[in-house]
């Protein structure tokens, strides 16, 4: 998705790119879930995350042009976080117990670490094009 409104769910604030984009990120504070995203999404946000309004922020404070792309793995179907929410402060015995119990969700991250790495490509061959370079 490629963004030129990104919206400060906690402020309110709107920071629009001076290229036109057409696609809106929320970003909040919290990591949301399905039930949240889908609210904000019937708000017309395409993505929630929770960087891209200090980024924007930055970049409007500066006087400096922005855009916001992302690969969205987990859409608003999605309810992250999930079973391997925390996982980066689990030992790796923790890891392998958590994907031991819940093979599916194991299956499922690795399907969506695929869509990542296909919308990547996506990804910069439009930002090649973008940029001309």
């Amino acid at each position: 998705m490629r963004a030129g409104c990104v919206i400060d769910e906690s402020t309110d604030e709107r920071f629009t790119s001076s290229l036109s984009l057409p696609d809106t990120v929320i970003s909040t504070e919290e990591v949301a879930g399905r039930t949240r995203k889908s609210e904000l999404a019937s708000g017309g946000a395409l993505a929630v995350d929770m960087e891209s309004a200090a980024i924007a922020r930055t970049c409007d404070a500066e006087n400096v042009a922005f855009a916001v792309f992302r690969v969205v793995v987990d859409d608003q179907r999605a309810n992250w976080p999930s079973k391997f929410d925390g996982s980066a402060r689990m030992s790796l015995p923790g890891k392998l117990a958590v994907a031991m119990k819940h093979p599916l969700e194991l299956i499922v991250a690795g399907y969506s670490i695929y869509r990542a790495k296909v919308a990547l490509k996506r990804l910069s061959v439009e930002l090649v094009a973008l940029l001309g370079e």
